[in-house]
């Protein structure tokens, strides 16, 4: 008889595990259980447009871990009249700013004016198109 093993799945924003069109896991949950061997698997999230296959090979009784690295998506960025914008907390330039390149996934942009104050809007940036984020700080 095989032995099972378990994987660990790391990513920043939700990711699927399909094996043979059927989803096996799913990442945040603690371990997905898998038979020893190797497994060509999927990686998905339909939620920002990624797919990766992956081939893992995973031995009886052990954890193995998969790290999945965010593919970039594009921002385009603006306010009215004008604003500061922070992705994440890190200063990315002044509106309108306009293909901003940041990875796939779950992002917070504030936007501040001296006089108006600040709006902090809440994205997810996918890998198909561009994200577009507009504020009017006037209302």
């Amino acid at each position: 008889a095989r032995v099972a093993g378990r994987i660990t799945l790391a990513s920043r924003f939700p990711v699927g595990v399909n094996e043979n069109n059927e989803v096996v896991g799913r990442s945040g949950r603690a371990r997905i259980m898998l038979a020893a061997g190797r497994h060509e698997v999927i990686l998905r999230s339909e939620a920002i447009g990624f797919e990766e296959p992956r081939t893992i090979e995973i031995a009886p009784g052990a954890v193995a871990s998969i790290d999945v690295v965010a593919p970039k998506g594009l921002l385009n960025l603006n306010a009215r009249p004008w604003a500061d914008i922070l992705i994440d907390g890190n200063p990315a330039g002044q509106t309108p700013l306009a293909n901003v390149q940041v990875t796939a996934g779950p992002h917070q942009i504030t936007f501040r004016h001296p006089q108006l104050g600040e709006r902090t809007e809440r994205v997810v940036v996918s890998t198909s198109g561009v994200t577009r984020v507009s504020v009017d700080l006037n209302k």
